[in-house]
């Protein structure tokens, strides 16, 4: 059986870079049992072995000093151990580290795929009649303006921590006079579920009429003003001023404001 291994054997076997295993060797972290003239460097099965566990602990994102400290340190058989458990502590932290870091990322996925299996069944400019029960949600700003409101500012981001995985929708709220003016962005609120706390009803129970859009919807300006007049055509009577324009949180994640969509909705008798 084949006793040593030459450095372009091991790159093979472990799927390493031989630049990778040259780097170790000069870092002092492993190097080749011996070399011969020819400078050709050997390992040992065992050192292969090490190789591997250097190469799992750096995917497990240990640096490359703390594999060393690992390797090199010198110490009785209760010292290599306490050792080990300072190590295993560590790579367990980081693991879970990385855990909710993948929960989150696999949160938005599944509210990206959500949003495009959604979009692609809503007939978009199509109204139509929907009947709520009170929606609760916190204000987030009030009355503003494009020239005053940083979005998303930081009550907002305080409250999308806060509210992880909580948040049904956004929702801005606009006078059916300040539909014109697309600097005018109302007043703004998240909607929020299975938090007691918060009373604050933003929609209250009845009847919407309701229209889908997508688009930039603080300038979807000419799209409102066409639901507006179906409303009116329909000779539904609107109970307040108050316009709704609500979007979805994975909404937020797409990079042109053309592709997003989103609902507005007014109380009606």
């Amino acid at each position: 059986m084949q006793k040593y291994f030459l450095i372009g054997e091991i790159s093979e076997l472990l799927k390493i870079p031989r630049s990778t295993l040259r780097y170790y060797d000069r870092e002092g972290i492993i190097s080749p049992k011996f070399r011969k003239e020819n400078n050709y460097r050997y390992y040992t099965r065992a050192q292969i072995i090490t190789i591997k566990k250097i190469s799992t602990m750096r995917k497990l994102g240990l640096t490359l000093d703390e594999i060393k400290i690992f390797f090199n340190e010198k110490g009785d058989e209760r010292e290599k151990e306490k050792k080990d458990e300072i190590l295993i502590e560590t790579v367990l932290e980081r693991i879970n580290e990385d855990i909710e870091k993948l929960k989150m990322v696999k949160k938005d996925l599944e509210m990206h795929l959500e949003r495009m299996k959604k979009s692609s069944n809503i007939s978009i400019g199509i109204p139509f009649i929907e009947e709520i029960k009170n929606v609760k949600g916190i204000k987030v700003y009030e009355k503003e303006n494009r020239e005053t409101l940083t979005f998303p500012n930081k009550k907002t981001l305080e409250l999308i921590n806060e509210y992880d995985g909580k948040i049904l929708f956004y929702i801005t709220k606009k006078k059916l006079n300040e539909i014109d003016d697309i600097n005018i962005l109302g007043s703004g609120y998240i909607a929020v579920k299975g938090d007691k706390k918060v009373e604050e009803v933003i929609l209250k129970k009845g009847r919407y009429a309701c229209v889908y859009l997508k688009g930039n919807h603080f300038e979807n300006k000419i799209s409102i003003k066409k639901f507006l007049d179906w409303i009116d055509k329909n000779n539904l009577k609107k109970l307040n001023d108050d316009i709704n324009i609500i979007i979805e949180p994975g909404n937020l994640s797409i990079k042109k404001r053309e592709d997003i969509f989103f609902k507005v909705s007014i109380l009606i008798k």
